[in-house]
């Protein structure tokens, strides 16, 4: 069986294909603002969205009080350390870094009392409902969608982003938390615990 499969990469897979060019560009400043341009046209900016983000937050922070009968702001606790820990341990190893150069093991491997501060500050942002701009900035990287297709057209990439640590583990541990009040489509498949999109496959075929 392996030397099937090792026949059938030798025939099939493009692994250690470059391509000279991306539809027609051959300078690296202008693919890079092509590939730029071409994944910005199907991503929604969260940031226009204002009105949904404050929304949100209130819902939270009323939420929060009922839960715990407690009106004062500035005793609520919305996150703990039990949650920072789920964020930092659902995340795997061995994965590239981001913008930061930190990755799983930096924090892993830190002294435990960072579990601390980053429980500090999630329940900061949280609180005021502020987040700094570098929180979310990451590197965007193309990856062939079809390696049998055209690997010189911009629309046969999709994009990968490689997203803060800190912002990784804070988005993790605050859906373990609120899981509750999250809710999706019954029809989406792509995304979901337990799914994935050939079971949406399946349901058309």
């Amino acid at each position: 069986m392996d030397k099937f499969w090792q026949r059938w990469n030798s025939h099939f897979s493009n692994k250690t294909c470059k391509p000279s060019n991306i539809d027609g560009l051959t300078d690296n400043t202008s693919i890079a603002n092509h590939f730029s341009d071409s994944f910005a046209s199907v991503y929604f900016d969260s940031y226009e969205d204002n009105a949904e983000d404050v929304a949100c937050l209130e819902k939270l922070q009323s939420l929060e009080m009922l839960e715990k009968g407690n009106t004062d702001k500035k005793c609520r606790k919305l996150i703990d350390v039990c949650d920072t820990e789920y964020g930092l341990k659902y995340l795997k190893a061995g994965k590239a870094s981001g913008l930061d150069n930190l990755c799983k093991e930096n924090v892993m491997y830190a002294h435990p009392i960072i579990i601390t501060h980053l429980t500090n500050s999630f329940n900061m942002i949280l609180m005021h409902g502020f987040v700094q701009d570098k929180f979310g900035f990451g590197v965007t990287v193309p990856v062939v969608k079809d390696k049998l297709g055209d690997v010189t057209a911009a629309s046969n990439y999709r994009s990968i982003t490689l997203s803060p640590i800190i912002s990784k583990i804070f988005e993790y541990g605050t859906v373990q938390k609120y899981e509750y009040l999250l809710s999706s489509d019954t029809l989406q498949s792509g995304f979901k615990k337990h799914l994935s999109r050939l079971h949406a496959i399946f349901v058309l075929t």
